[in-house]
């Protein structure tokens, strides 16, 4: 298991040849949007008092409604609410909920 959004970042590119930077790495494994929603997304969101609407799929993705302020998207603003979607979401939501693990820990 990687530790660190670089150690993903550099299996990114020595085994699939994706050429992505840190900072997309990190935004597209921290983004909800791209999770798959289950109950246990659903109970970390609520945790984080950012409220989800709707049934939660294994298979299908999360809208994020929010207001944006000062050009900034914020996903857990105060602002920020939550839908089940019915696209398809790519990343497992196990991998997601590690993945704001990994940065919680790395940015203390």
């Amino acid at each position: 298991i990687y530790k660190s959004l670089h150690q993903i970042q550099k299996y990114l590119l020595n085994k699939h040849n994706i050429k992505w930077s840190l900072s997309t790495v990190k935004y597209i494994l921290g983004n909800p949007i791209y999770c798959r929603s289950d109950e246990n997304v659903i109970n970390y969101l609520n945790s984080k008092n950012i409220p989800v609407y709707g049934e939660p799929n294994a298979a299908a993705s999360l809208l994020i409604i929010h207001v944006i302020k000062k050009g900034k998207r914020e996903w857990n603003s105060s602002d920020t609410f939550m839908a089940v979607s019915k696209h398809f979401a790519p990343i497992t939501s196990d991998l997601w909920l590690k993945t704001q693990l990994i940065q919680l820990q790395t940015t203390r």
